[in-house]
């Protein structure tokens, strides 16, 4: 099956999953220091 530009589609069903994202850990100083060093800041 090939798709053209502008061709419409039948949407059949939608599922919609609600959740939330974890934030990242944070940086302990030796980390934080490490990638100010790497990238000249500081």
């Amino acid at each position: 099956m090939s798709l053209k530009v502008s061709e419409r589609l039948k949407i059949i069903s939608v599922k919609l999953d609600k959740g939330r994202t974890k934030p990242l850990d944070r940086l302990t100083q030796a980390e934080l220091l490490r990638l100010m060093e790497e990238n000249g800041i500081g």
